[in-house]
């Protein structure tokens, strides 16, 4: 049976052996060459567009709790730009050319956002708008993170 003083000995004549080994670069590579594996390759299987709960995934419920959420609508029929003394020349009946013809499409925003194009229509005593296109997608996400950013340097 060894003791701990026989253990100790041995530890340190092996270390004096690993001092003595050779540290040539042939040392360090692998004693056998691998040979080239064989890899299997298998065709990519992607979702099926048949199936769209599948792809989409269920509706989503949380939507619901946006529909009671008021947005400020505004439909903007032109605009002009002024110097302060002509502003202050308006009366009553005075007349503010816009930059849009008469007939031309107005925009509609939902909080600052473009969303639609319309025409102006009198429904009784008031004004409405009647949409005649609503913005792609693409758009009004591109107006949103442009107005983001603005707001994120400002």
């Amino acid at each position: 049976m060894l003791d701990d003083d026989d253990i100790k000995d041995t530890e340190l004549s092996q270390g004096a052996d690993d001092a003595e080994a050779d540290f040539t670069p042939e040392a360090f590579e692998p004693e056998e060459k691998h040979e080239d594996k064989t890899v299997t390759v298998q065709p990519v299987q992607f979702a099926s567009f048949e199936d769209l709960d599948q792809v989409q995934g269920p509706p989503n419920q949380n939507l619901n709790i946006l529909l009671d959420v008021k947005l400020q609508l505004t439909v903007e029929l032109g605009k002009t730009e002024l110097p302060i003394k002509k502003v202050l020349e308006l009366t009553k009946g005075s007349i503010v050319t816009l930059n849009k013809a008469a007939g031309e499409p107005v925009e509609l925003y939902a909080n600052g956002k473009l969303i639609a194009y319309g025409e102006v229509v009198v429904i009784e005593d008031n004004f409405g708008l009647r949409i005649t296109h609503i913005t792609d997608p693409a758009r009004r996400l591109n107006t949103i993170s442009s107005n983001a950013n603005k707001e994120n340097e400002g």
